[in-house]
């Protein structure tokens, strides 16, 4: 008797540990759907600013730290057919800036080409334009597939 109400708590026990991973397969798999979510698929969108602010020095990348330059962090509401998506931690720079490759920098390509749009010289004063206006961009994902990557488009 004692060996059958064993049996039946293992198999009670087994069933409940089975219950609980497939508990978290489930929100293990729902995590990642609303992770893909948040990325945009790849392609053309138009682009408007919805924050910015001067990046803080004490959290710039070593190379921009050395720069000399000064950075803004910003945020981007994009959109198209595909749906509208938000782009976070788009850093900008008005300062000719080159990356360890000797070419340069996409933070520097941005601000130059968002420059090109809005005719705005001061920086801060682009920033607030970019607010208020459309800008065309290309989105692309990373390799790893975790993040997206915005690069404004010259004017044609």
């Amino acid at each position: 008797m004692l060996e059958a109400t064993l049996n039946e708590m293992n198999a009670a026990m087994k069933f409940s540990r089975d219950l609980i991973d497939e508990e978290v397969r489930q929100e293990d798999a729902a995590r990642a759907d609303r992770k893909a979510s948040f990325l945009a698929p790849e392609g053309q969108y138009g682009a408007t600013l919805i924050s910015w602010e001067k990046a803080d020095p004490s959290k710039l990348f070593d190379s921009e730290k050395d720069s000399g330059a000064s950075f803004y962090s910003t945020n981007w509401s994009v959109s198209n057919e595909a749906g509208e998506f938000e782009i976070r931690y788009v850093r900008l720079t008005p300062s000719k800036w080159v990356n360890a490759n000797g070419k340069p920098d996409m933070t520097y390509i941005n601000a130059r080409n968002l420059f090109l749009h809005g005719g705005v010289e001061e920086i801060e004063g682009l920033l607030e334009w970019a607010r208020h206006n459309t800008v065309p961009v290309k989105v692309t994902v990373a390799a790893n597939g975790k993040r997206n990557y915005m690069s404004i488009q010259r004017p044609r």
